[in-house]
């Protein structure tokens, strides 16, 4: 009887560490898809994405640039997110950078409207968007 009220809490520990991987991969998920759609939406619809920042790519020069940054890097951070669901040595390390990463695109956007001192529809929205991925990643990381 006493050995099996000592296996009781190990168990129940197997069981929180096992919830704590459970969500921590569906917050990785989540940071995944956010950026894999900001990719995907750079390279198929350049123009369309900058217009939401009153930015024109006319060019196919600018247009590449677009692809570039906010199509190729968002796809990679996607894929190291993804990559992290497997390679779970560095999964924390990877939450964790791309948690600041996001969480310092937004911090960037609040400052840029302190210094105009305007904020659009779009980048307050991005704002909320990034802040909540950046928790969310952020959460994941601490939990892994």
């Amino acid at each position: 009887m006493l050995a099996q009220a000592h296996k009781l809490p190990q168990q129940a520990r197997r069981r929180v560490g096992e919830m704590d991987n459970l969500i921590a991969a569906a917050l990785t998920i989540a940071g995944a898809l956010f950026y894999g759609f900001i990719g995907v939406s750079a390279m198929a619809r350049p123009r369309r994405l900058l217009r939401a920042f009153d930015l024109i790519a006319e060019s196919a020069g600018a247009r590449n640039e677009v692809r570039a940054v906010y199509g190729g890097l968002p796809l990679a951070l996607s894929g190291a997110l993804l990559m992290s669901l497997w390679l779970l040595a560095e999964a924390r390390s990877v939450l964790v950078t791309v948690g600041f990463l996001t969480l310092a695109m937004a911090a960037a956007r609040l400052a840029s409207a302190l210094i105009d001192r305007a904020f659009g529809a779009s980048p307050r929205l991005w704002t909320m968007l990034e802040l909540a991925v950046a928790a969310a990643l952020l959460w994941g990381g601490a939990l892994r």
